[in-house]
């Protein structure tokens, strides 16, 4: 899993292209979202994180989007699981018949 976003908060300044990269694995804490370890912080919010990513084209499958962190675990970050209720939202938005 790639995770890409502009980090704007702490060591960072918003004004580079940052990414983690790894294993992403269930929250076993409070959410039913999956985490990443990341250490991007705030500004990164709604980036991307993308399955299968290929560099050479830059290329995935978006699977989640960066969206918080626990404050005693800064070095994960933590998005919703795009599943399959995700993927028939897409596939009806590109036939037209999303209402």
């Amino acid at each position: 899993m790639y995770s890409f976003g502009y980090p704007a908060s702490g060591r960072y300044d918003g004004s580079r292209l940052i990414y983690c990269s790894g294993r992403a694995f269930d929250d076993f804490l409070l959410s039913q979202g999956i985490g990443l370890t990341c250490n991007m912080t705030g500004g990164s919010s709604g980036g991307p994180w993308l399955l299968n990513f290929n560099e050479s084209t830059g290329l995935g499958t978006l699977n989640s989007v960066n969206s918080f962190k626990y404050n005693f675990s800064p070095n994960w970050m933590f998005g919703p699981y795009f599943g399959t209720e995700a993927k028939a939202v897409y596939e009806a938005a590109q036939r037209g018949d999303a209402t």
